[in-house]
Protein backbone atom coordinates (compact mmCIF):
# COMPACT_ATOMS: atom_id res chain seq x y z
CA UNK A 1 0.00 0.00 0.00
CA UNK A 2 1.09 3.56 -0.65
CA UNK A 3 0.84 4.39 3.06
CA UNK A 4 3.39 1.68 3.88
CA UNK A 5 5.80 3.13 1.31
CA UNK A 6 5.48 6.56 2.92
CA UNK A 7 6.10 5.13 6.38
CA UNK A 8 9.31 3.40 5.31
CA UNK A 9 10.66 6.64 3.83
CA UNK A 10 10.04 8.73 6.96
CA UNK A 11 13.08 8.98 9.24
CA UNK A 12 12.07 11.88 11.51
CA UNK A 13 8.99 13.99 12.21
CA UNK A 14 9.41 17.56 13.46
CA UNK A 15 6.62 19.53 15.10
CA UNK A 16 6.37 23.15 16.17
CA UNK A 17 3.58 24.41 18.39
CA UNK A 18 2.01 27.69 17.35
CA UNK A 19 -0.42 30.11 18.93
CA UNK A 20 -3.00 29.43 16.24
CA UNK A 21 -3.85 28.56 12.67
CA UNK A 22 -2.17 31.53 10.99
CA UNK A 23 1.23 30.63 12.41
CA UNK A 24 0.72 26.96 11.59
CA UNK A 25 -0.05 27.76 7.96
CA UNK A 26 2.79 30.25 7.52
CA UNK A 27 5.42 28.02 9.13
CA UNK A 28 4.24 24.89 7.32
CA UNK A 29 4.24 26.68 3.96
CA UNK A 30 7.74 28.07 4.54
CA UNK A 31 8.98 24.57 5.43
CA UNK A 32 7.46 23.11 2.25
CA UNK A 33 9.19 25.76 0.13
CA UNK A 34 12.52 25.19 1.89
CA UNK A 35 12.47 21.37 1.95
CA UNK A 36 10.54 20.66 -1.30
CA UNK A 37 9.07 17.37 -0.02
CA UNK A 38 8.66 14.65 -2.60
CA UNK A 39 4.91 14.13 -2.15
CA UNK A 40 3.81 17.74 -1.73
CA UNK A 41 4.14 19.31 -5.15
CA UNK A 42 1.18 21.68 -5.05
CA UNK A 43 2.88 24.23 -2.80
CA UNK A 44 6.31 24.11 -4.43
CA UNK A 45 7.67 27.28 -5.99
CA UNK A 46 6.99 27.73 -9.71
CA UNK A 47 10.12 28.46 -11.72
CA UNK A 48 8.57 31.11 -13.98
CA UNK A 49 5.25 32.92 -13.77
CA UNK A 50 3.36 35.47 -15.82
CA UNK A 51 0.86 38.08 -14.68
CA UNK A 52 -1.45 40.75 -16.12
CA UNK A 53 -0.93 44.50 -15.82
CA UNK A 54 -3.35 47.18 -16.98
CA UNK A 55 -2.37 50.01 -19.28
CA UNK A 56 -4.66 52.67 -20.80
CA UNK A 57 -4.66 53.21 -24.58
CA UNK A 58 -5.04 56.61 -26.29
CA UNK A 59 -8.83 56.49 -25.96
CA UNK A 60 -8.67 55.66 -22.25
CA UNK A 61 -9.59 51.97 -22.49
CA UNK A 62 -7.63 49.75 -20.10
CA UNK A 63 -5.75 47.03 -21.95
CA UNK A 64 -4.48 43.80 -20.42
CA UNK A 65 -0.72 43.50 -20.86
CA UNK A 66 0.95 40.10 -20.21
CA UNK A 67 4.10 40.59 -18.17
CA UNK A 68 6.85 38.54 -16.53
CA UNK A 69 6.17 38.21 -12.81
CA UNK A 70 9.30 38.84 -10.80
CA UNK A 71 8.91 37.31 -7.33
CA UNK A 72 11.81 39.33 -5.87
CA UNK A 73 11.42 42.86 -4.60
CA UNK A 74 8.70 45.19 -3.37
CA UNK A 75 5.06 44.92 -4.43
CA UNK A 76 4.29 48.56 -5.29
CA UNK A 77 1.49 48.00 -7.80
CA UNK A 78 -1.48 45.69 -8.09
CA UNK A 79 -1.34 42.98 -10.74
CA UNK A 80 -3.90 40.38 -11.74
CA UNK A 81 -3.45 36.64 -11.59
CA UNK A 82 -0.43 34.34 -11.82
CA UNK A 83 -0.06 32.11 -14.87
CA UNK A 84 2.44 29.53 -16.09
CA UNK A 85 2.53 30.90 -19.66
CA UNK A 86 1.27 33.68 -21.95
CA UNK A 87 -1.06 31.15 -23.53
CA UNK A 88 -2.80 30.65 -20.20
CA UNK A 89 -3.24 34.43 -19.92
CA UNK A 90 -4.83 34.58 -23.38
CA UNK A 91 -7.18 31.69 -22.55
CA UNK A 92 -8.17 33.28 -19.25
CA UNK A 93 -8.76 36.69 -20.84
CA UNK A 94 -10.95 35.26 -23.61
CA UNK A 95 -12.99 33.35 -21.07
CA UNK A 96 -13.37 36.50 -18.96
CA UNK A 97 -14.45 38.52 -21.99
CA UNK A 98 -17.12 35.93 -22.95
CA UNK A 99 -18.47 35.75 -19.41
CA UNK A 100 -18.72 39.53 -18.92
CA UNK A 101 -19.35 40.78 -22.45
CA UNK A 102 -16.03 42.62 -22.65
CA UNK A 103 -14.49 43.61 -25.96
CA UNK A 104 -11.29 41.73 -26.78
CA UNK A 105 -10.29 44.46 -29.22
CA UNK A 106 -10.51 47.16 -26.55
CA UNK A 107 -8.62 44.86 -24.18
CA UNK A 108 -5.74 44.68 -26.67
CA UNK A 109 -6.17 40.97 -27.41
CA UNK A 110 -7.36 41.45 -31.01
CA UNK A 111 -6.64 43.94 -33.79
CA UNK A 112 -8.96 45.69 -36.21
CA UNK A 113 -11.31 48.65 -36.63
CA UNK A 114 -15.02 49.05 -36.18
CA UNK A 115 -17.38 46.62 -34.47
CA UNK A 116 -15.69 43.33 -33.61
CA UNK A 117 -17.00 39.91 -34.58
CA UNK A 118 -18.05 39.15 -30.99
CA UNK A 119 -20.25 42.26 -31.05
CA UNK A 120 -21.92 41.08 -34.25
CA UNK A 121 -22.94 37.80 -32.59
CA UNK A 122 -24.03 39.49 -29.35
CA UNK A 123 -21.11 38.54 -27.08
CA UNK A 124 -19.52 42.01 -26.79
CA UNK A 125 -21.14 44.96 -25.01
CA UNK A 126 -20.29 47.32 -27.86
CA UNK A 127 -17.30 49.33 -26.68
CA UNK A 128 -15.78 48.81 -30.14
CA UNK A 129 -18.96 50.22 -31.74
CA UNK A 130 -19.14 53.33 -29.57
CA UNK A 131 -21.96 51.93 -27.44
CA UNK A 132 -19.95 51.87 -24.22
CA UNK A 133 -17.65 54.54 -22.80
CA UNK A 134 -14.07 53.79 -21.70
CA UNK A 135 -15.09 54.39 -18.07
CA UNK A 136 -17.98 51.91 -18.19
CA UNK A 137 -15.88 49.27 -19.95
CA UNK A 138 -12.98 49.83 -17.53
CA UNK A 139 -15.28 49.54 -14.52
CA UNK A 140 -16.66 46.24 -15.76
CA UNK A 141 -13.14 44.97 -16.50
CA UNK A 142 -11.90 45.86 -13.01
CA UNK A 143 -14.93 44.20 -11.41
CA UNK A 144 -14.33 41.06 -13.47
CA UNK A 145 -10.63 40.96 -12.56
CA UNK A 146 -11.12 41.65 -8.85
CA UNK A 147 -10.92 38.00 -7.82
CA UNK A 148 -7.53 37.74 -9.55
CA UNK A 149 -6.07 40.87 -7.97
CA UNK A 150 -2.73 40.61 -6.19
CA UNK A 151 -2.81 43.77 -4.14
CA UNK A 152 0.07 46.16 -3.77
CA UNK A 153 1.59 46.23 -0.28
CA UNK A 154 -0.51 48.89 1.52
CA UNK A 155 1.72 49.50 4.55
CA UNK A 156 4.63 51.91 4.97
CA UNK A 157 7.00 49.12 6.01
CA UNK A 158 7.06 45.67 7.65
CA UNK A 159 4.18 44.71 9.93
CA UNK A 160 3.66 42.31 12.82
CA UNK A 161 0.46 40.29 12.88
CA UNK A 162 -0.21 39.43 16.52
CA UNK A 163 -1.85 36.05 17.01
CA UNK A 164 -3.25 35.12 20.43
CA UNK A 165 -3.77 31.57 21.66
CA UNK A 166 -7.39 30.45 21.42
CA UNK A 167 -8.18 28.68 24.68
CA UNK A 168 -11.59 27.63 23.32
CA UNK A 169 -10.16 25.39 20.60
CA UNK A 170 -10.01 21.60 20.44
CA UNK A 171 -6.59 21.33 22.06
CA UNK A 172 -6.15 19.26 25.23
CA UNK A 173 -5.12 20.88 28.53
CA UNK A 174 -1.59 19.53 28.04
CA UNK A 175 -1.34 21.00 24.53
CA UNK A 176 -2.70 24.34 25.73
CA UNK A 177 -0.06 24.46 28.43
CA UNK A 178 2.70 23.97 25.84
CA UNK A 179 1.25 26.30 23.21
CA UNK A 180 2.72 29.82 22.94
CA UNK A 181 0.34 32.37 24.44
CA UNK A 182 1.08 34.91 21.72
CA UNK A 183 3.13 35.06 18.53
CA UNK A 184 4.22 37.86 16.22
CA UNK A 185 4.26 37.03 12.50
CA UNK A 186 6.56 39.32 10.51
CA UNK A 187 5.40 40.25 7.00
CA UNK A 188 6.78 42.72 4.47
CA UNK A 189 5.58 43.17 0.88
CA UNK A 190 3.70 39.86 1.31
CA UNK A 191 6.93 38.04 2.18
CA UNK A 192 6.88 35.95 5.37
CA UNK A 193 10.00 36.78 7.40
CA UNK A 194 9.49 34.68 10.53
CA UNK A 195 7.45 34.10 13.68
CA UNK A 196 8.53 35.30 17.13
CA UNK A 197 7.21 34.89 20.64
CA UNK A 198 8.70 38.17 21.88
CA UNK A 199 7.78 41.56 20.49
CA UNK A 200 11.27 43.02 20.94
CA UNK A 201 12.86 40.23 18.90
CA UNK A 202 10.24 40.60 16.18
CA UNK A 203 10.92 44.33 15.98
CA UNK A 204 14.67 43.72 15.80
CA UNK A 205 14.08 41.30 12.93
CA UNK A 206 11.87 43.88 11.19
CA UNK A 207 14.80 46.31 11.09
CA UNK A 208 17.12 43.89 9.30
CA UNK A 209 17.59 43.94 5.55
CA UNK A 210 15.96 40.81 4.13
CA UNK A 211 15.37 39.42 0.67
CA UNK A 212 11.74 39.94 -0.27
CA UNK A 213 10.44 36.97 -2.25
CA UNK A 214 6.75 36.83 -3.18
CA UNK A 215 5.08 33.46 -2.66
CA UNK A 216 1.51 32.90 -3.85
CA UNK A 217 0.58 30.63 -0.92
CA UNK A 218 1.98 33.09 1.64
CA UNK A 219 -0.05 35.85 -0.04
CA UNK A 220 -3.25 33.81 0.23
CA UNK A 221 -2.63 32.98 3.89
CA UNK A 222 -1.74 36.57 4.78
CA UNK A 223 -4.61 38.14 2.83
CA UNK A 224 -7.15 35.73 4.30
CA UNK A 225 -5.85 36.48 7.79
CA UNK A 226 -6.11 40.22 7.22
CA UNK A 227 -9.61 40.02 5.79
CA UNK A 228 -10.74 37.92 8.76
CA UNK A 229 -9.06 40.26 11.27
CA UNK A 230 -7.07 37.32 12.62
CA UNK A 231 -5.01 39.52 14.92
CA UNK A 232 -3.90 43.01 15.82
CA UNK A 233 -1.46 44.69 13.43
CA UNK A 234 1.64 46.51 14.66
CA UNK A 235 4.13 48.66 12.80
CA UNK A 236 7.27 46.55 12.51
CA UNK A 237 9.63 49.39 13.34
CA UNK A 238 7.81 51.30 16.09
CA UNK A 239 5.58 48.55 17.48
CA UNK A 240 2.60 50.93 17.38
CA UNK A 241 -0.86 49.62 16.39
CA UNK A 242 -1.84 50.29 12.77
CA UNK A 243 -5.07 49.99 10.81
CA UNK A 244 -6.07 47.04 8.66
CA UNK A 245 -7.14 48.20 5.17
CA UNK A 246 -8.45 44.73 4.30
CA UNK A 247 -10.43 44.03 7.49
CA UNK A 248 -14.11 43.13 7.31
CA UNK A 249 -15.00 46.39 9.06
CA UNK A 250 -13.32 48.43 6.31
CA UNK A 251 -15.77 49.12 3.45
CA UNK A 252 -12.94 50.19 1.14
CA UNK A 253 -10.98 46.96 1.42
CA UNK A 254 -9.56 45.47 -1.72
CA UNK A 255 -7.87 42.25 -2.77
CA UNK A 256 -9.01 38.68 -2.69
CA UNK A 257 -8.19 35.66 -0.62
CA UNK A 258 -8.56 31.99 -1.28
CA UNK A 259 -9.24 29.56 1.54
CA UNK A 260 -6.10 27.87 2.77
CA UNK A 261 -6.34 24.48 4.38
CA UNK A 262 -4.19 23.50 7.32
CA UNK A 263 -4.05 22.27 10.88
CA UNK A 264 -4.99 24.35 13.88
CA UNK A 265 -2.19 25.32 16.22
CA UNK A 266 0.52 23.05 14.90
CA UNK A 267 2.90 23.07 11.97
CA UNK A 268 4.73 19.91 11.06
CA UNK A 269 7.03 18.54 8.42
CA UNK A 270 8.38 15.12 7.73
Amino acid sequence: AASDVYKRQVHRVDCQLTAGEVGALLIENAAIKAEAPLYNRRQRRSRKLWTQRLQADLEGFLQVVPSDFCPAGERIESVFGLFRSRRHIDESLRSLAREHGLCLRMLGAERGRGPCFQHQIGRCGGACAGKESPKDHNDRLLAALEKQRIAAWPFAGPILLVEEKDAKGKSTEHELALQPRRQFHLLHHWSYLGTYERRDRARQAAKRDCDLIFDRDTYRIAMRSLRLNAGQLLDGASGDPIGNPFGTSNPARQGSAEPAAGSHGQAGSA
